[in-house]
């Protein structure tokens, strides 16, 4: 079981280690998955069962999970996603996600339903666009990185779209040299982020996309 005060956040994620630790919890579970298969169940505090999975024989450097995040039906997924969003097919190996191709339509465009095309004519390609989290169809969707005060606390804030890890920079004292200064992992909704700059009196900040 999970210790008393245990959290995660909406949209978080927790990595548990099933290697039979003598010593849960500690991000390591009391039991081990056999490699012929087993049944791993998560249930909530009164007993009930929240999930269930019923894996059959494993293999090696194969991860499977539910896309999308804990409501989608069980896939594999290659490589193992630890602490961030499984990955959504992209069938077409355009690096954007097919459900969000599908909610826009852009198979319909015909060359403007490309990675490459500009539907909205706003000077981002539907991959910019994808990767930012706006809308391809709209010219007035656009990422903007704003400062926001709390009485004299100063705060960096954008909306984040979801399934997306943000490296969050401010420029050096010399202004030759990007420093990173928070990573923020996203899970399966959006959100706004804010994050406080109040050690920084002044200076230029920037977010960058990272895999």
């Amino acid at each position: 079981p999970f210790p008393p005060l245990s959290f995660v956040a909406a949209g978080g994620f927790l990595r548990v280690v099933a290697d039979g630790s003598r010593e849960p919890f500690r991000n390591h579970a009391s039991f081990r998955i056999d490699d012929s298969g087993s049944v791993i169940a998560l249930f909530d505090g009164q007993g009930r069962r929240i999930d269930q999975v019923l894996s059959g024989p494993q293999s090696p450097n194969l991860a499977v999970g539910r896309v999308p995040d804990g409501v989608g039906p069980l896939r594999a997924l290659g490589a193992g996603s630890p602490g961030i969003s499984n990955p959504i097919p992209d069938t077409n190996r355009n690096r954007i996600d097919d459900t969000w191709e599908n909610r826009f339509e852009l198979a319909t465009l015909g060359d403007e339903g490309l990675a490459t095309g500009d539907p909205d004519k706003d000077g981002l390609t539907n991959l910019q666009e994808f990767l930012v989290g706006t809308d391809p169809l709209d010219a007035t969707s656009d990422f903007r990185l704003i400062v926001v005060a709390e009485g004299l606390e100063p705060f960096i804030e954008f909306h984040a779209a979801p399934r997306r890890r943000y490296q969050l920079q401010r420029l050096s004292p010399g202004g030759d040299t990007w420093l990173d200064d928070m990573t923020f992992a996203m899970g399966e909704f959006p959100r706004r982020l804010r994050h406080p700059i109040g050690g920084f009196p002044w200076g230029f900040f920037r977010v960058r996309i990272v895999p």
